[in-house]
């Protein structure tokens, strides 16, 4: 039996990834992320790093640790923090939420704008970057409900927190805590519809206009120089079903921008998730449950790792591992092609290393037909 897939990415050497030096040769993919352990023992860039080895890339791989390199204290964090001190007034409140939302979404333009800035001043060319990280409306909405749950705990550092938001939405705790779904279902869907609404409102706010037109012209400035961006669209396309769960069928309406990663723009290659379950006949690959199915999505992978073959079995997913696949077929074709745009880059990639998946609407990565190409480096 193989070691666990976080096992096997630390033992392939990912985490000694060097940084990105002047003048990095054609054909480089350039790792966007953070590298440091985590909880399951292998951290985000490794586990991309391998995904993208295990497809098949043969060319130099480089680590750029996303955002400054002397970060601050995150602006999202002291917003938070303001709701844990004690008790607000609602309108104090709410504006923290919006600003939770505010805060992550232009702290993450603004971190990878820097970035993609830093690999233009050192000359990346003919190269793919991969940026597996994003913020939406709902995944923010779903982790401030989760810290107020969590300060329903007795010694929860998030009592106050919870008590703030109680008394700003006018949440009826008696009602939440019933055991009554008619009751319970009803009160649970307002908490989720009125966070929602805030955390929109904060992706909204002019901050973030700003930052995302930053962002686009780094992305159009580095992209210039014959490379590809590729960015993973996100993994919250099922949250509104667990809420709806949660709230005994009362479900949530939800829009399309509610689950856009706003490092998505029209001029990157958004990459979604398919995962590989066994059926009657044999593996089948399908759109995953959990991947983001925004309309800015141009190709999806396989969002499994280990084999690109999930039989069911638990392991490591999501379009954070996705995109790192893309992003090493498009690195490939750009070594190979110098001089070549990022679209005619996928294209090519289009036409000739994807197939069709049922539902999908869009690409799907071949990973067979990738793998060999990129190995090989001829179709």
């Amino acid at each position: 039996m193989p070691p666990p897939p976080v096992d096997r990415a630390r033992r392939d050497g990912c985490d000694r990834l060097p940084g990105v030096p002047q003048n990095p040769p054609a054909g480089s993919l350039v790792i966007v992320d953070t590298f440091q352990d985590s909880w399951d023992k292998a951290d985000h860039g490794n586990i991309g790093t391998y995904a993208a080895k295990e497809h098949g890339f043969r060319g130099k791989v480089f680590a750029e640790n996303i955002g400054p390199d002397n970060p601050q204290y995150p602006r999202d964090f002291e917003a938070r923090d303001l709701l844990r001190l004690g008790p607000q007034d609602p309108a104090t409140t709410r504006q923290a939420v919006r600003d939770i939302a505010r805060f992550r979404s232009a702290d993450l333009l603004n971190d990878v704008s820097g970035d993609l800035n830093k690999l233009k001043g050192k000359g990346l060319h003919d190269s793919a970057v991969n940026v597996s990280y994003g913020v939406t409306p709902v995944r923010v909405a779903d982790n401030i409900v989760q810290d107020v749950f969590n300060g329903t705990h007795p010694g929860s550092v998030n009592q106050n927190l919870s008590q703030n938001i109680f008394s700003a939405y006018k949440i009826d705790q008696s009602k939440l805590h019933s055991q009554d779904p008619k009751v319970a279902g009803p009160e649970l869907k307002r908490l989720h519809d009125a966070v929602l609404q805030d955390t929109r409102a904060g992706f909204n706010h002019p901050e973030v206009k700003q930052a995302q037109k930053r962002y686009d012209q780094s992305v159009r400035d580095l992209q210039a120089q014959h490379n590809s961006v590729v960015v993973s669209a996100g993994n919250d396309q099922a949250t509104p079903l667990l809420w709806k769960k949660e709230s005994k069928g009362y479900a949530t309406q939800t829009v399309a921008s509610d689950f856009h990663n706003p490092l998505a723009n029209s001029e990157v290659t958004t990459v979604g998730a398919t995962s590989w379950t066994r059926g009657a006949g044999g593996l089948q690959e399908k759109l995953a449950s959990y991947s983001n199915l925004d309309p800015t999505v141009d190709v999806y992978a396989s969002g499994s790792v280990a084999t690109g073959r999930d039989v069911n079995r638990k392991t490591v997913g999501g379009t954070s591992f996705s995109a790192p696949r893309v992003a090493g077929a498009l690195a490939t074709l750009h070594g190979n092609h110098p001089g070549a745009s990022a679209g005619q880059m996928r294209n090519l990639m289009n036409n000739r290393l994807t197939h069709e998946v049922p539902g999908a609407g869009a690409p799907v990565l071949d990973f067979h037909a990738a793998e060999e190409y990129m190995r090989k480096g001829t179709f």
